[in-house]
């Protein structure tokens, strides 16, 4: 295993060589960047508005109430970008409806009557921008709501719909990870170390089916004709992961593969390295990969698997031979610590407004990264269409002030590509045994097995 993750200091240097500089997905790789926006105002400066004497722009926030609340980030980029438009005489409005059912049928069927209820019923002139929802088929269940209305929305997840689907939906702007992404940068992993005998392992809920279905499809529409010789081994975990299950899945799927992509609850995961060790599959023959996309300490991979790196005698030998893909996010850069931090501290005190608390130590997930993003990227289009004599409630030429440009957010550049979605770098993290975590080692920077690996 050693000698496998060795190599891949050489990947940032061999990807601008094998690959063009357009993914298959079509992202741009030069965008028009907007810069550092709405600087802070001297409050003395700012004229008090009302909706009675001022213009009022609504923004709809429809998401499912199941996990970590977005409206703290929503009101942050309402506090910065508010005072730059009341100098235009123009105020927001913040509408709220919670979607109950989490990613399941109860949103998908209630999605459409609360969005009905939002812009035509209880914001005056309708919803200028919509916020969310966050789930895929959630999102694609009002799609053509949103078309037909002509609203720009904006949102940090719906990560599971369709390159070509989001095309036809001219006025969705995606700030958060997509799998199709993040299929593509694993593709490229494997093309690079010529894996082609691979096993995906995936569970039964909706992010794993999704992320196998969308790793499939951009497998197959990949231009590198070693793909074609690549077979898959497709299991489902589900509910049935006994070890004798699990182990005697991966003497099956092992026949034939020597690289397995686990695409499964962090429980799930550790269940099945532990098999593979005790049927002696953590050589340095085999290769296990899997995702961690959510920071938040209920939800994180990471977070479960350096506690049982803390907690099992056997966890560092176990997760040694495992490799993780993760996001670029503003908490991994040191040098612009301070300014994250009082970020990250704002969010937290203003989520106890909306009845949750964060834990010790826990991050900002990139949900609520995302939609602050999104509110101030959307404060910077409308900004432009008024300086350019444009219409306000036109989403599409909003939207197309968006595509394409990049500005600086928090501690990052926020760069959305020509097509509505956000570019991330993503890291290839291995586990340390010093850290007894996985880490971003920084001071060794030519020998370190984290490499931040760029998709476009």
């Amino acid at each position: 295993m050693r000698s496998v993750v060795v190599c891949l200091s050489f990947i940032c240097l061999l990807l601008k060589k094998c690959y063009p500089a357009e993914s298959t997905m079509g992202s741009p790789s030069v965008y028009t960047s907007y810069g550092n926006v709405f600087p802070p105002l001297d409050p003395s400066s700012v004229p008090k508005l009302s909706a009675e004497n001022s213009t009022v722009v609504t923004l709809c926030e429809l998401w499912e109430d199941d996990g970590i609340p977005v409206t703290p980030g929503i009101d942050l980029a309402l506090q910065r970008i508010g005072p730059h438009f009341a100098l235009k005489n123009m105020t927001f409005r913040l509408l709220r409806h919670g979607i109950a059912g989490g990613c399941g049928d109860e949103s998908v069927l209630a999605v459409g009557p609360a969005l009905v209820d939002m812009h035509l019923h209880q914001a005056p002139n309708g919803c200028q921008l919509l916020i969310g929802p966050s789930c895929s088929e959630t999102m694609s269940n009002i799609r053509g709501l949103i078309e037909h209305w002509n609203i720009p929305v904006v949102t940090s997840g719906a990560s599971g719909i369709k390159f070509a689907d989001k095309q036809k939906t001219e006025v969705l702007t995606r700030f958060g990870y997509t799998q199709e992404d993040v299929s593509l940068f694993l593709i490229r992993i494997l093309d690079h170390f010529n894996w082609t005998n691979v096993a995906f392992l995936y569970d039964v809920d909706t992010y794993a089916t999704d992320f196998q279905s969308s790793f499939q499809q951009v497998l197959q529409s990949s231009r590198l004709d070693i793909f074609k010789r690549i077979e898959f081994t497709k299991v489902m975990l589900g509910q049935n992961s006994d070890k004798q299950w699990l182990k005697d899945t991966l003497v099956r799927s092992s026949e034939r593969s020597r690289v397995f992509i686990l695409a499964a609850l962090a429980r799930n995961v550790y269940q099945i390295m532990v098999a593979a060790s005790e049927l002696g599959k953590l050589n340095s023959e085999y290769v296990y990969i899997t995702t961690n996309l959510i920071e938040a300490h209920r939800f994180s991979d990471l977070f479960f698997f350096n506690n049982m790196a803390k907690s099992d005698p056997d966890g560092p030998r176990i997760l040694g031979s495992l490799l993780v893909i993760r996001m670029k996010l503003p908490a991994d850069d040191l040098e612009n610590k301070a300014e994250y931090d009082q970020f990250a501290d704002a969010v937290k005190t203003n989520s106890l407004k909306y009845n949750f608390t964060y834990a010790p130590g826990e991050q900002v997930t990139h949900l609520v990264l995302g939609v602050w993003d999104a509110v101030m990227f959307y404060g910077v289009a409308l900004n432009a269409t008024l300086a350019a004599g444009g219409n306000i409630y036109d989403g599409r030429a909003i939207t197309s002030r968006i595509w394409g440009h990049s500005f600086h957010g928090v501690v990052i550049e926020c760069t959305i590509s020509n097509y509505g979605d956000r570019n991330f770098p993503y890291y290839l993290q291995d586990f340390s045994p010093k850290d007894a975590a996985f880490v971003v080692e920084r001071s060794q920077p030519k020998l370190h097995k984290i490499w931040s690996l760029y998709l476009f």
